[in-house]
């Protein structure tokens, strides 16, 4: 997690330009999904959370493909990253119901109440086993 905010540039919660602490699980599913924080990895990354989340998934796909169509700049930095028509990229619909198949697998909805904490020590690939994340494609 740690290379992962280093990487993009991140604030750790609690710190200017972090995310909150209640919404640290969408990083865990960047990282334990690896999907990119670029549009398209974000998507991505939406469609396979809603995959695994209990209560009103829909509205996570959504949001995602709103705000990635309408041009605002949703990452918590300041470096005015931008766009639009992200599902009008070639091959994105496809990607994005493959991760919405692939959340659909994992055996824990990551995004309720979810304690990460026993696992932050192990290995990625032990974790992925235990939450039953199969490897993308």
């Amino acid at each position: 997690m740690w290379e992962y905010f280093q990487s993009n540039r991140f604030g750790m919660p609690g710190e200017r330009l972090g995310f909150p602490e209640a919404g640290l699980y969408h990083d865990f599913c960047h990282v334990l999904g690896g999907y990119g924080t670029d549009p398209q990895g974000e998507l991505q990354v939406a469609s396979f959370t809603a995959g695994f989340k209990q209560t009103r998934p829909f509205y996570l796909i959504l949001f995602a493909v709103l705000i990635f169509s309408t041009g605002v700049n949703a990452r918590p930095t300041a470096d005015g990253y931008t766009t639009i028509g992200v599902l009008g990229e070639p091959g994105a619909a496809e990607r994005m119901f493959a991760a919405i198949e692939r959340g659909a697998l994992v055996n824990a909805d990551l995004s309720d109440k979810w304690d990460y904490w026993p696992l932050v020590g192990k290995p990625i690939d032990e974790v992925r086993r235990q939450l039953n994340i199969v490897p993308a494609g």
